[in-house]
């Protein structure tokens, strides 16, 4: 797409009233204050140090301001000034367009404080021709109630330029408000109303200027150093206007016809903005009234702000060829911004001359016959829009009210919301209704959001001075949500400390997020649980210490707030307390016999015994049998009354030595059973079985694994009769002897 850059305009602004701003170019820059030193006090004789003022001080020289001549100025304790004529009304209220004490300067309009008398000083340096008259406002409190100076500043008058100067210097102290919104800084002329003043629109280092938005709430001081500077226009005119002059000029949104004769006409209040792209092209037209095809016109623009028309590229118009009566046209062509060429408000002036008697082609001076007008423009770079934060996507609770914002920059953008109903398909303008507000605005704003809008699509189209027409923004999509509503709560729940149990919540609506919360003192205070953001809290390993802790779980759904289950009590059972006893006795050997004992707070109802780490089969009672196979270690878990278990430490049951040998039963059918007490565990035992002769009729090798080993023998084969058992112990070469009887 070619993209054709044109300069575009804003609205121009009339005045039907005669008051005209002051006939000056301003600047800011940054240079040095410098404190005034031995000056003459400027003793104030009516009011006081806060709202009170000094009449008639002497500049020096003839300063002429406006066209008029002044010699003398009055200061007021308040940061202003009046040119030629004695203050009679002192206010705190900040106003450049009041009627009284005019023509005003005015570097700090507040309700500022003196501290004393001396520090409202004033002297006329330099020789004669190019003095310099300064008055001097020291260490001021901003506002009558502050405590530490803030500021101080002065008013400089330069004889012969006629220039202003404003000059600042911050002190410690900072700014109060505490009466007043704000200060004014500017210029006025003796003239009332809107249009007789220059308003800077702040303390900055680039602050614009209007002839009609009078700014009265500057809070921030300028910069220490920081001069504004007013620089006056050389007077143009002409003698001889009749039949001669100029009868309209049309420039950009300027269309000024005039009636008068006057050899200078001021209508600098009529202005209109010019927008670059860097460099601009603008037509104008001039309708001219001429008795002789002489004349000649030419159009000055003051680029740079310096009060005058000379500098080079000034001249933006010359005519070509003697004129008569008519309508000239041509073009005025705006450059670069540059150190040459600044932004902001500055001078037009056009001049019409008759070339052939008593030319006068400058932009300054008086021609014999002819006219001069002077215009405002103001000059601004034209910038196109850029999106600096698109419509973000947007969830809204049903039937509440939400927003979408895009934050732009660029000159002179205006904005119209569209929506789409079909995905992005289309869109289509909005309109403001109950529905939406702000759709020509940054933000539009949706009240009253269904559920039939979700996942609707809004955008923004943008136009601007410098913008490609319909410049649209990134569609954001509409989420309309229903709120929460719990459908499941959680329940109560027992456990025994050690194990785990898990509560369950359940929520509708649209997408609901969980956060679970625990209260450790009865329900009065509830915090939220680190990440048991499901449906399902589990607590792992529960102790004693979550006894009687309640939970309850947070139904959040985006947009539309939160919603809260009922409370489940967690009830936490201590484990059973397990001992475990052996009685009447706890060495066995063979032949004897013993009970393992468990015991269990609170009451238990079931018991698991465990012999060696082996169940013991069966043995569901408070008791089990021990004898001589029943020696090594014990233990029970025992199951409560609260379904609560567990395990009572180990017991051992251990052997009684004897160095008996033990054979059984005796007498028997030949199948027997022999144990000897071994003092270790692991033996190794020869046993060898003779009959009355002395035959052996039997022997075997035994490797032990506990202190009475049973030996066990199968000898049914055998007569009836005697038989000796002989033990050896391989290890300790000790043995044993004994009589077995046989009988079939």
């Amino acid at each position: 797409m070619t993209r054709i850059f044109t300069l575009i305009i804003c609205l121009v602004l009339f005045f039907s009233s005669n008051a005209q701003p002051p006939n000056y170019a301003f600047q800011a820059e940054s240079g040095t204050y410098t404190p005034l030193v031995g000056g003459t006090v400027a003793v104030i004789t009516s009011g006081d140090f806060d709202d009170g003022f000094s009449n008639a001080l002497p500049i020096g020289f003839t300063f002429t301001y406006n066209g008029t001549n002044y010699t003398t100025i009055s200061a007021s304790a308040n940061g202003w000034t009046a040119l030629g004529t004695n203050i009679t009304v002192t206010t705190s209220t900040t106003n450049l367009t009041s009627a009284a004490n005019r023509p005003k300067l005015a570097p700090l309009y507040e309700d500022i404080h003196l501290v004393s008398n001396s520090n409202l000083t004033y002297v006329t340096t330099g020789v004669v021709g190019s003095r310099v008259f300064t008055l001097q406002w020291a260490n001021c409190l901003w506002d009558f109630a502050a405590t530490t100076p803030s500021i101080s500043f002065q008013v400089k008058l330069y004889e012969g330029t006629n220039v202003i100067e404003f000059v600042y210097q911050q002190e410690s102290g900072s700014v109060e408000l505490n009466s007043s919104g704000g200060a004014a800084i500017g210029i006025t002329t003796t003239a009332t109303g809107s249009g007789s003043f220059l308003s800077l629109s702040d303390a900055g280092t680039n602050p614009s200027v209007s002839s009609t938005v009078e700014t009265l709430n500057i809070g921030v001081r300028p910069a220490t150093g920081q001069i504004y500077r007013w620089i006056p226009y050389c007077a143009a005119s002409a003698t001889n206007t009749t039949g001669e002059k100029i009868s309209n000029f049309t420039y950009n949104t300027i269309n000024n016809n005039s009636v008068s004769t006057a050899g200078y006409e001021n209508f600098s209040n009529t202005s209109t903005t010019v927008y670059l792209l860097p460099t601009s092209t603008l037509p104008f037209s001039t309708t001219i009234s001429s008795f002789v095809p002489t004349d000649e016109v030419k159009i000055f623009i003051d680029f740079n702000h310096d009060g005058d028309f000379n500098d080079a590229s000034e001249t933006v118009y010359t005519s070509t060829g003697p004129l008569a009566s008519g309508t000239v046209t041509g073009n005025i062509t705006i450059p670069a911004l540059s150190s040459t060429v600044l932004s902001g408000r500055t001078r037009l002036r056009i001049r019409l001359h008759d070339t052939g008697n008593g030319p006068n082609a400058t932009s300054c001076g008086t021609s014999t016959t002819g006219q001069v007008e002077d215009y405002s423009i103001d000059i601004q770079t034209c910038v196109e829009a850029n999106i600096t934060s698109q419509p973000a996507n947007t969830t809204i609770c049903n039937s509440g009210t939400g927003s979408i914002t895009i934050a732009t920059t660029g000159t002179n953008l205006t904005h119209q919301w569209q929506i789409s109903t079909n995905g992005g398909g289309s869109f289509t303008d909005i309109a403001n209704s109950s529905t939406y507000a702000g759709v020509s605005t940054r933000t539009l704003t949706i009240t009253g959001a269904t559920l039939a809008m979700n996942n609707y699509q809004y955008r923004v189209v943008i136009n601007g001075t410098c913008t490609p027409a319909n410049t649209t923004s990134a569609a954001a999509i509409l989420t309309v949500n229903t709120p929460a509503a719990i459908t499941t709560n959680p329940v109560d729940g027992n456990r025994c400390a050690g194990t785990s149990i898990s509560f369950t919540s359940a929520a509708s609506g649209s997408s609901p997020s969980y956060q679970w919360q625990v209260s450790t003192d009865g329900g009065f205070n509830y915090t939220n649980l680190s990440g048991a953001t499901s449906a399902t809290h589990t607590l792992s390993n529960v102790s004693m210490g979550l006894n009687g802790n309640r939970y309850r779980c947070v139904a959040t759904v985006l947009s539309c707030g939160s919603i809260t289950s009922a409370p489940a009590i967690l009830t936490v059972y201590a484990l059973p307390v397990v001992t475990i006893s052996v009685a009447p006795i706890d060495q066995l050997k063979p032949g004897i016999t013993t009970y393992v004992t468990a015991g269990s707070v609170p009451s238990p109802v079931n018991y698991v015994w465990k012999f060696n780490n082996t169940i013991i089969q069966g043995a569901n009672t408070r008791s089990v049998l021990a004898d001589v196979n029943g020696i090594g270690k014990y233990n029970v878990t025992v199951t409560d009354i609260n379904g609560c278990s567990n395990t009572s430490p180990d017991l051992d049951v251990k052997a009684l030595s004897s160095d008996k040998l033990f054979i059984y039963p005796n007498p028997n059918n030949g199948q027997f059973t022999v144990r000897w007490y071994s003092y270790w565990i692991f033996e190794k035992f020869v046993v060898t079985i003779t009959s009355a002769s002395g035959s052996v009729v039997a022997k075997k090798v035994f490797n032990t694994n506990n202190n009475y080993y049973p030996m066990q023998f199968d000898l049914r084969g055998l007569a009836t009769g005697i038989y000796m058992v002989h033990v050896f112990d391989e290890y300790t070469g000790t043995e044993a002897v004994g009589k077995v009887f046989i009988q079939r």
